[in-house]
């Protein structure tokens, strides 16, 4: 479960149509909170966190800022964070990515390669954490949703 993919295949070749939607929406909902509370409980150590660490909190902003969604189809969860009223800018980007300090690139710069230094390094990503902590009961979850929504 890496970079927020994970591939779920279907039972013996059978397709999603072959399933009740709501209890596999059911189910996904119930394993997004479940990733969506572990990635908040990465983050909610009250400290400064150092390069390379989960980020730590101050004013908890980023860690109410995690949701779960089900799409539509019913088909994949995202847990991601999400720009919120208290957020100016999506600062989850600046955390997990570091960036650098105002007016370091020049307007001749014409390559992908960044000049300047990182103001801030870049931090652990605590919903690609939460997810792998996970995998091996997703696993077992989704297989139980094929088998409890099957039509007949």
């Amino acid at each position: 479960m890496s970079a927020g993919f994970v591939e779920v295949k279907t039972p013996d070749g059978l397709k999603f149509v072959d399933f009740d939607k709501k209890v596999i929406k059911r189910r996904l909902r119930k394993v997004g909170r479940i990733i969506q509370k572990e990635a908040r409980r990465l983050i909610s150590r009250q400290a400064v966190s150092a390069p390379g660490d989960f980020p730590g909190t101050d004013t908890g902003v980023m860690s109410d800022s995690v949701k779960a969604t089900v799409s539509r189809s019913g088909h994949s969860v995202w847990i991601r964070p999400t720009k919120t009223a208290e957020m100016r800018d999506f600062y989850p980007a600046f955390v997990i990515y570091g960036h650098r300090g105002p007016k370091t690139d020049s307007q001749s710069q014409r390559s992908k390669k960044r000049k300047g230094k990182k103001v801030a390094e870049p931090r652990k990503n605590f919903i690609e954490a939460a997810a792998n902590n996970y995998a091996p009961e997703f696993a077992e979850d989704m297989e139980a949703a094929f088998d409890e929504g099957i039509k007949t």
